[in-house]
């Protein structure tokens, strides 16, 4: 029996196992399956409506009819897709554009709203900056001092340590 692998980007596979097999039971990929085709049977069609109109004048009322129906099955692959990537994958994929969550490059379909990536940059050097001064004061014995160390008696201590040795 062959065994199915996931499709990969980069030696990343797109599918976790879990995703793969919610994947190959949900209607929303047989949805997808279909409209894909369709809406590019479509649009060929429909290409070659508006240049037979464009080049003889004849059937605008065609040409306009098809651009419409282009339109709103490309509008429903992008409605079904969504639910399909919500389904599969837990979440809205064009999420991550939207909030600038990545690096990029972005889609150029997509618009970001947010740049949380580089608020998540500034985030970590924060912390790295912050541990780098926190090892410096205990270097220069400016950390810990009296006034936030807490103390305990000599028998709380040797009973701990005789726990922890346990």
């Amino acid at each position: 029996m062959h065994k199915q692998s996931s499709p990969q980007v980069d030696g990343w596979n797109l599918y976790t196992p879990s995703q793969r097999i919610i994947r190959d039971r949900t209607v929303w990929t047989k949805v997808q399956g279909i409209l894909a085709p369709l809406q590019f049977a479509v649009c060929i069609i429909s290409l070659f409506l508006v240049v037979r109109y464009l080049s003889t004048g004849e059937g605008y009322y065609v040409a306009t009819v098809s651009i419409i129906i282009k339109s709103f099955l490309l509008f429903l692959i992008m409605i079904t897709g969504a639910i399909w990537e919500k389904v599969v994958f837990g979440q809205f994929l064009f999420a991550e554009d939207i909030l600038g969550n990545t690096k990029g490059p972005y889609p150029r379909h997509s618009k970001q709203y947010a740049d949380l990536y580089e608020l998540k940059q500034k985030l970590q050097q924060t912390r790295i900056n912050a541990f780098k001064n926190y090892i410096k004061d205990v270097k220069d014995n400016k950390f810990p001092y009296k006034d936030v160390t807490v103390s305990a008696n000599d028998d709380v201590v040797n009973a701990l340590e005789k726990y922890i040795k346990k």
